[in-house]
């Protein structure tokens, strides 16, 4: 997963249609989740038709032809949010949803999406909301997890969200991290060797690193507070790290920054 979690809540809201309404076929250009309040409707997607109850939830991926419209007799009601972000994909990929677009009937999701509000403009309520997106995601994987789901990923994306939650600490190390993600620091070597190529240790070094060359790159000129920034407390250490990495001194990296050479 991304160094910080990518997932961009873009709309919400309640939706009373007549018998007679009907979306699609259409796409959209997010994932939009539905939450069926109260009726019944059904939903259309890759040749599939999918009859839908009140308390289920179904999703829509981006550039997905659907439909969806209300059963003539017993019409729903539903709430939906629709999101977007480079984490997302992943994220669902850990639900059922990365298998089957139906998820059974939830009494806690609808109390997620009664809590959701709309004023995206709102600096707040953008808080609060993503908040809110968050908890549902981890809901549906709690309820309703992917069958094949790889345990190994779990613990590698934790890791590295708590890598990036973390690395500025100076007293951040990996003995933490593996008492944090709950796994053995020996495993923990093992899953970061088999699927990033390097050590917990070695990618502890280089988030910190690759964030003090943001840093630089982003106008910061005193070596001393980016290493204290990024999680060293030996600016010395710091520059020779720095210099392992990138084959310049962060002091070069500076000046070159500000020549635009």
């Amino acid at each position: 997963m991304n160094k910080n979690t990518s997932l961009i809540m873009t709309g919400c809201n309640i939706h009373h249609p007549s018998k007679k309404y009907a979306w699609g076929p259409g796409i959209h250009k997010d994932y939009v989740i539905h939450y069926i309040i109260k009726g019944r409707g059904y939903f259309e997607t890759g040749n599939k038709k999918y009859y839908l109850n009140t308390g289920e939830s179904f999703i829509i991926y981006p550039e997905n032809t659907v439909k969806y419209y209300p059963d003539k007799c017993d019409p729903w009601e539903y709430t939906w949010v629709n999101f977007n972000g480079t984490d997302a994909e992943q994220i669902l990929s850990m639900t059922g949803f990365s298998e089957h677009p139906v998820a059974p009937a939830c009494k806690e999701a609808r109390q997620i999406f009664d809590a959701f509000s709309p004023g995206f403009q709102q600096r707040h309520i953008l808080l609060k909301n993503s908040g809110l997106l968050q908890i549902l995601l981890a809901l549906y994987i709690d309820i309703y997890p992917a069958r094949k789901f790889d345990d190994s990923a779990d613990y590698i994306s934790h890791a590295k969200q708590y890598i990036s939650a973390n690395f500025y600490r100076h007293s951040f190390n990996v003995t933490e991290l593996s008492y944090a993600i709950g796994i053995e620091r020996s495993y923990l070597y093992r899953l970061f060797m088999d699927k990033e190529g390097m050590s917990p240790v070695q990618y502890i070094i280089n988030t910190r690193l690759e964030n003090a060359a943001q840093m630089f790159k982003n106008g910061a000129d005193q070596v001393k507070l980016v290493s204290y920034s990024v999680g060293y407390d030996n600016p010395l250490y710091f520059s020779n790290s720095f210099k392992k990495k990138y084959g310049i001194s962060p002091k070069k990296m500076i000046s070159k920054n500000k020549t635009g050479l």
